[in-house]
Order: C-alpha cells, then structure tokens, then sequence
C-alpha cells in the first residue's frame, strides 16, 4: 500500500472512530459503547502485546493508552 493511501486510510479510520465513539478521549471513556477489560490478567496481557509490537516498530494511530485501575485501553493521543 502507498503511504499516501495508507495515511487516506488511517485518517478515515480515525474520522470513523471518532464519530462512532466520540472525538475525545473523555468522550470515549465516558461512553457505555467501550468497554473496559475483564479482568487484570487479561489487561496486562493486553498491555505487553501493546508494548512489544510498538517496540518491534509498530505505531499506535489509535488507541494504546491506560488506566490499569479501570482495565481501560484508551485512545492514543
């Protein structure tokens, strides 16, 4: 994929995310559509998929932020 089409895309994803969810993270953390993690095994499980594909050269456009007191995966500023 060009990295023309590639941004195109990302930039749709995110105007689609934002409409469905909300266009800020209070939005999208306020709303009953999210929901949090079921239990904190599975968070940090989560949680280290998050860290090792970033560290292995992946970007978060959307998502990736964390609340571990909520089990809550928020979206990436």
């Amino acid at each position: 994929m060009s990295e023309r089409r590639r941004d195109a895309l990302v930039g749709e994803l995110r105007r689609a995310i934002g409409a469905m969810y909300g266009a800020g993270d209070d939005e999208r953390r306020a709303t009953a559509d999210l929901c949090r993690i079921i239990n904190q095994r599975n968070f940090d499980r989560l949680t280290q998929l998050l860290d090792d594909t970033v560290r292995q050269g992946a970007k978060i456009e959307v998502g990736g932020g964390r609340d571990a007191s909520e089990r809550y995966i928020a979206r990436r500023s």
